[in-house]
């Protein structure tokens, strides 16, 4: 099974939160997130992000 990588931007859809709370998260180390590219472009594992907002 291939695993699925998703942007902050849908990260904060899911949580319903803005896209600056998640940058916060990832900065707090609360959620992982992977650096594609240059610049700003960061993914995050679904299977890694928790079941509830922090």
């Amino acid at each position: 099974m291939e695993e699925r990588y998703v942007t902050v931007k849908e990260v904060a859809a899911y949580y319903g939160v803005k896209p600056q709370t998640v940058w916060k998260w990832i900065r707090e180390g609360k959620i992982p997130a992977y650096r594609i590219g240059k610049g700003r472009n960061y993914r995050l594992k679904l299977s890694e992000l928790p079941k509830q907002a922090s």
